[in-house]
C-alpha cells in the first residue's frame, strides 16, 4: 500500500546517511545518494530488501550505477514501448515524462484555439503532452540522440497502460443524434456528424488519444480525415498529425497550442508567428527575451516603418529575434478537418488542425518593414538570430522548421538547456543561462551562482558531444553537487514500504 508523505521526510531519511568532506561540507554516504535518487526518479523509497538497495549498501555498486540501472530498465524496447512493465518502472517514466512537460510554458490546449472554435474535439485526438515525448523518447528509446528532438520529421503517440491492457490508440465515433458522446453510450460507438442539414451520417473512424500510465513512444501512423467547405463537401484528404520537420517544434501540437490563430487565417508581416518563436527560446533554450544585446538591433530599426515596433531600438531588440525566425513558420494556418451541428446549443464541432498556405508568390527581404499581403504565400525563409550563453551572435538563414531545427541542434545552446533544467530536477540548484557578459545585465552573479552556472554550461557541451541524456544523468549523480545534503522540496513521498 502506498502511503503519502512530505517530501521533506526525506531528510529524516538521509541525514543519517551523510558524512563530512575534507573540506568540512556535509556529503551523502553512497547509501545516501542513492536514496536521493531513487526517491527523485519514482517519487518514492525503495524496500530495505531491494536488490540495488543492498549492492549499494555493501559497496557492491555504486549510486550512480544503480540509478543509471533503474532508467536502463525503464528503457523501451524496439517497439517502442517499456521493456518493464512494473510499478516501479512506470513510475519512473512517469516521473520524468512529467518533468519534461514542465519544460513547456504553455500547455492548456483549447484555450489556444480562437474564440468560438473551443467545443470542438481536438483536445481528444491529440495528446497535448506531445512535446515532451520527444524528450521523453530520447532519454528511454536506446540509441536515440538527443539532436533528435529537433530534427525529427516524426510525429509521436503515446503507448498508455491502463486495466492490464496496453493502448497506442481508440477508435470512436460521435452520436448521429448530437454529434456528441452522452454518458449512456460506448467509447466505441459514438459518431462525428459533419451534415449540414438533410441525413446526418459518420464521415470518418478517428483514433482518440490513449488515456492512462505512460508506457511507450512511438511514431504515430497517419491520421487522414476529409477537409470539408461550408457545405460539407469533401475537398481533399488530409494528414492532421503531420509535422513539417524540426522534431518538436514541427509537431502539429508545438503549433497549434503557441500560435493561436483564426481558422484559414494567415501572416502579413506585421502579424506573424512570433508567439511560436517566443515559446521555442523559452522552452528548449532556457532563455526570456531579449536575447540581444541593444546595439544588435540597431541596423533593423526603420524610422519610417509604418509598424510602431519597428520605430523603437528597444522594441527591436526583441522583434529582431522572433519576428525574423517566424518568418520559417509563415505559411502556417489553422483549418477545420469536418464540421457539424448539434441539437444542443449549435455549436461548430469540428478537429482543428495545422496547414500551409501553398508557395505561390517569389520570396523577398525576410524582414520587410511594411505590410506585405503576399507574405503568407512565400516560401518559409527565416533568420535566426539571437546571442548564445557565452555571448557569441548566432546567425543563419534557414528555410522551414526543418532547417531551423538543424541549425539549432548544431549550437551548444539547447544542451545547456536540458542540462540546466535536470541539474535543478537532481540537484535543486536553479542557474541562469542567459549572456551575463552583456554589459546590460542586471548585476554580477555571486561565485556560488557562478560556479553552478559553469557546472551546468560543462555539462551540457558534454551533452552537445555524447547526445545521451542518460550520460547526462551520471554526470550529474557522480558530482559533488548532488551529493550536498538535499534541500527540503515542495515534493510528495511515497513508500513502497507495505
Amino acid at each position: 500500500m502506498l502511503v503519502s508523505r512530505s517530501y521533506s521526510t526525506i531528510i529524516a531519511i538521509l541525514m543519517p546517511l551523510t558524512f563530512l568532506s575534507l573540506s568540512g561540507e556535509a556529503q551523502l554516504s553512497p547509501l545516501g545518494a542513492y536514496l536521493k535518487c531513487y526517491s527523485t526518479l519514482t517519487n518514492s523509497r525503495p524496500r530495505s530488501s531491494d536488490d540495488l538497495y543492498q549492492q549499494v549498501l555493501s559497496g557492491e555498486v555504486t549510486p550512480a550505477n544503480a540509478c543509471v540501472q533503474l532508467i536502463t530498465e525503464s528503457e523501451f524496447n524496439g517497439q517502442g514501448v517499456i521493456k518493464v512493465n512494473s510499478d516501479r518502472h512506470r513510475r519512473i517514466l512517469h516521473t520524468l515524462h512529467s518533468f519534461h512537460q514542465s519544460w513547456f510554458g504553455k500547455l492548456d490546449f483549447l484555450s489556444s484555439f480562437a474564440a468560438g472554435v473551443r467545443g470542438t474535439y481536438s483536445s481528444y485526438i491529440y495528446d497535448q503532452s506531445e512535446p515532451a515525448l520527444y524528450i521523453t523518447r530520447a532519454l528511454f528509446q536506446p540509441n536515440q540522440k538527443y539532436e533528435d528532438i529537433v530534427t525529427s520529421n516524426q510525429s509521436l503517440k503515446p503507448v498508455r497502460f491502463m486495466s492490464g491492457t496496453l493502448k497506442s490508440s481508440a477508435t470512436r465515433q460521435e452520436t448521429i443524434d448530437l454529434g456528441l458522446c452522452r454518458a449512456s453510450d460506448s467509447p466505441a460507438t459514438c459518431y462525428f456528424d459533419v451534415s449540414m442539414g438533410g441525413a446526418r451520417a459518420p464521415w470518418a473512424q478517428v483514433r482518440y488519444s490513449p488515456k492512462g500510465d505512460l508506457v511507450g513512444i512511438q511514431a504515430a501512423n497517419p491520421l487522414i480525415v476529409p477537409q470539408l467547405n461550408a457545405k460539407g463537401e469533401k475537398l481533399k484528404d488530409v494528414n492532421i498529425v503531420a509535422n513539417i520537420g524540426g522534431g518538436i517544434i514541427g509537431s502539429p501540437i508545438y503549433r497549434m497550442v503557441n500560435q493561436p490563430l483564426a481558422i484559414n487565417g494567415h501572416f502579413d508581416g506585421s502579424t506573424v508567428a512570433r508567439n511560436w518563436s517566443k515559446a521555442l527560446f523559452q522552452d528548449l533554450l532556457c532563455r526570456s527575451l531579449p536575447v540581444l544585446r541593444y546595439g544588435d538591433a540597431l541596423p533593423f530599426v526603420d524610422a519610417t516603418s509604418s509598424f510602431p515596433f519597428r520605430q523603437s531600438q528597444t522594441c527591436v531588440t526583441c522583434h529582431a529575434t522572433i519576428d525574423r525566425m517566424a518568418g520559417t513558420m509563415r505559411n502556417y494556418t489553422l483549418r477545420f478537418a469536418g464540421r457539424a451541428t448539434t441539437t444542443v446549443d449549435e455549436k461548430i464541432l469540428a478537429i482543428e488542425y495545422a496547414d500551409a498556405w501553398p508557395i505561390s508568390k517569389p520570396p523577398i527581404e525576410n524582414w520587410r518593414s511594411e505590410i506585405d499581403t503576399d507574405y503568407h504565400l512565400r516560401p518559409p525563409i527565416g533568420q535566426l538570430y539571437y546571442r548564445g550563453y557565452d555571448g557569441t551572435l548566432n546567425f543563419s538563414s534557414v528555410s522551414g522548421s526543418g532547417e531551423l531545427g538543424s541549425e539549432l541542434a548544431a549550437r551548444k545552446d539547447l544542451y545547456v538547456c536540458a542540462a540546466k533544467r535536470y541539474y535543478e530536477f537532481f540537484t535543486g540548484h536553479s542557474v541562469t543561462v542567459a549572456d551575463i557578459n552583456d554589459p546590460a545585465y542586471i548585476e554580477p552573479l555571486p561565485p556560488e551562482e557562478i560556479h553552478h552556472r559553469n557546472r551546468v554550461i560543462e555539462l551540457g557541451e558534454r551533452l552537445f558531444q555524447h547526445q545521451s541524456l542518460k550520460i547526462l544523468i551520471r554526470e550529474i549523480i557522480e558530482s559533488p553537487e548532488f551529493n550536498e545534503v538535499p534541500i527540503v522540496l515542495d515534493r510528495g513521498l511515497a513508500s513502497e514500504e507495505s
